[in-house]
Formats: structure tokens, sequence, C-alpha cells
């Protein structure tokens, strides 16, 4: 009912009932990928990874906010791929991350980076994409991995030379904590 049963200073004056107090992390949540999955060719447009989406999660409160971690790794057979994430409520998308404006090096990518070729047989490199959000919803929302590319086939989790080999296998996982909003503080430094 919102109250703990607590043992006062010293513990000379015996129990008492106080409020309970909630942590900052109200949830968490988890999803790891097969890999083997891939994207092919090239796209100068976002476009969605179709396997590479959250669960959609309703949160406990419209003022939550939301901590998102996506590792991603592969093995592109040549040039540049991009990622970033895109958050959908209701049908809505919406860019999550530091906004364009915000990049100093570049604006058209917001948050995120290149996965490239590489030339031994069976690396493959890895990208963790950090989000901070605040949706400001009671709804479902689910995030989603996006991908632009000036390149050939992007294999998710495997090299190129062998996609479905687990010996060359890296798991790819999204992981979402869900935040008391009172008590989270996000913010971005973007000068230097």
């Amino acid at each position: 009912n919102g109250y703990m049963l607590t043992a006062q200073s010293g513990n000379t004056g015996g129990m008492t009932w106080a409020a309970a107090g909630g942590g900052t992390v109200l949830k968490v949540y988890q999803k790891s990928f097969v890999g083997g999955h891939t994207i092919a060719g090239s796209s100068s447009s976002w476009r969605a990874v179709s396997h590479y989406v959250t669960p959609t999660i309703t949160p406990i409160s419209s003022s939550s906010k939301f901590l998102i971690q996506w590792n991603i790794s592969g093995y592109a057979n040549d040039d540049h791929h991009f990622f970033k994430i895109r958050r959908d409520i209701g049908g809505s998308v919406t860019d999550v991350g530091l906004s364009a404006s915000n990049m100093t090096n570049h604006t058209d990518y917001g948050e995120s980076g290149s996965l490239i070729f590489y030339r031994h047989t069976n690396a493959y490199a890895l990208k963790t994409m950090q989000i901070a959000d605040a949706p400001a919803t009671a709804s479902g929302v689910f995030w989603q991995l996006y991908n632009q590319a000036h390149g050939q086939t992007f294999y998710f989790g495997r090299s190129g030379h062998n996609p479905t080999n687990k010996q060359y296998a890296s798991q790819n996982t999204v992981t979402i904590w869900e935040l008391d909003g009172s008590k989270a503080t996000f913010s971005q430094e973007t000068s230097y």
C-alpha cells in the first residue's frame, strides 16, 4: 500500500511505518537476435531492418524515460552501412538519439555509425549505440533499427564468408531500461 516497516534511528525507538521509496530503474527488457539475417544493396533512404525490432512496451508511466543500448555486429561485403534507431508509437515514427543539428562532424545521420568491409575472411565489426529517449506516452511503444547503405549485403551477427556457421557468430542484442522520469536526467554536450 506504499508503506514499509523501518527501524528508527539507532534502533532505540522500535519500528515505524514509512513511505516506501521507489528505485530509478522500473523495469528492464532485453532481446537477442539470431545471426545470419541480411540486408542487401545500396539505399539512399533509411529502411527498416525487419528482424531488428524491440518488443512493444507499455510504459509504467507517461513520465517514464528509457535508456536503450543496441549492439550491432556484422560483416559488409564492401563499403559502408549506417544505422540509427527510430521509435514507433501507434504508427507515428520518430528518430531518437542526438538530433542531426547537434552532430558537429556530420548532420545527416543523427545517432549512427558505419560498419565497413573487413579484409580478414571471418572478421566483423561491433557497433554499440546508446540512446536516451523520453517518449511521454503511456501507450505501447517500440524501437526499430534502420539502415542506409552505399554498399552491398550486410550480414548481421556472422561473417559474410560463413553466414550460417555458428563458429563465426556474435550476439546482437538490445537492452532497454525503463526509468522513473523524475529521477533520470538526460543532457548532451553539443560544442567543443
